[in-house]
């Protein structure tokens, strides 16, 4: 046993290995930028000035991605038709690379995939179709209250 120990590696915690993971992640990820284009060139992909495209920056890669999402979205409305992540990249199909891109190149020592990304996109547009049913379960409710009042209002105890 003593020789065992003398002579092998010891197995990383769980936390030691997510650690490692996310620092080769990290070091592969700013060896292989791919995307040469610059940020002025990425501001005409998504349609803002170079400038807006700067302020929406962040050094949390998902807040920068969210920021530039929101900024392309803003309204709930506009969030809801997107329906979900897979009608997003057929809608828009480099958009959520351009994103990807801008948040790693915002933040290129942070550990941010993907799949981050369209969890984060999702999250985005299901909260934005929740906030839409509310408020339209709101107005309805409004509409039937006040229906109520005018009924109320007229002594017509029959319709209420």
């Amino acid at each position: 046993m003593k020789e065992l120990q003398q002579t092998s590696f010891p197995r990383p915690s769980v936390d030691g290995r997510l650690f490692l993971e996310q620092l080769l992640q990290s070091l592969k990820n700013s060896e292989t930028d791919e995307d040469r284009r610059t940020n002025a060139e990425l501001a005409v992909a998504f349609g803002l000035s170079e400038a807006t495209l700067m302020s929406l920056s962040n050094i949390d890669p998902q807040k920068t991605s969210l920021r530039v999402f929101n900024a392309l979205f803003p309204t709930n409305k506009a969030k809801e038709y997107l329906k979900n992540v897979t009608h997003v990249i057929t809608e828009y199909p480099n958009l959520l690379n351009d994103i990807y891109v801008f948040a790693r190149r915002c933040s290129p020592d942070c550990v941010y995939t993907m799949a981050m990304l369209k969890d984060a996109i999702g999250n985005s547009i299901r909260c934005a179709r929740h906030n839409v049913k509310k408020a339209n379960t709101q107005h309805i409710a409004a509409a039937a209250v006040l229906q109520l009042q005018m009924n109320h209002g007229n002594n017509d105890i029959n319709n209420i």
